[in-house]
């Protein structure tokens, strides 16, 4: 547990909805918290577990959260766009040991443990997964246009 209390904890971000953890990334976007970069950062924060988190750690995970941003503000319906890098701290505000590969894709079921086993069975490590789904709505050209509650969905008969 962090001894700031302004600091938020893995407790602090899935405990209170994200709200303190939201409100320290939404200072970084120079007034962008209204806009979809800031309801997207709302909506990140209430989806993910961090550990305790200092000044630059906050930067970091702001510098990833706009770059994620970035990365899915357009797809059109059905496409998948997935990128590998290795985030360099000049670049792109932030690294980790490390390659990160993302998807922006349409949310479906055994979709991440499917993209886990090809990764291992490859010989590759996974680290750190994270699955923050979040919904979106997307204008005629793809380009997002809103961040909205995630669709959740049945598997049929229980």
């Amino acid at each position: 547990m962090s001894s700031d209390p302004a600091l938020p904890t893995a407790e602090t971000a899935a405990g209170t909805g994200g709200g303190n953890l939201a409100g320290l990334l939404l200072a970084r976007f120079d007034g962008a918290s209204e806009g979809p970069l800031g309801e997207f950062a709302r909506a990140y924060a209430r989806r993910v577990a961090v550990g305790p988190l200092d000044e630059p750690g906050i930067d970091a995970l702001a510098a990833q959260v706009a770059g994620l941003f970035e990365f899915i503000s357009e797809r059109r319906a059905g496409d998948i766009h997935v990128r590998a890098f290795n985030p360099d701290g000049a670049r792109d505000g932030w690294s980790c040991r490390g390659s990160v590969l993302e998807a922006n894709v349409d949310d479906m079921p055994f979709l991440i443990d499917s993209v886990t086993e090809e990764l291992r069975r490859r010989g590759l490590a996974v680290r750190n997964v994270m699955h923050p789904v979040i919904g979106v709505e997307r204008d005629g050209n793809g380009r997002l246009a809103a961040v909205v509650p995630a669709l959740t969905r049945t598997l049929g008969p229980r």
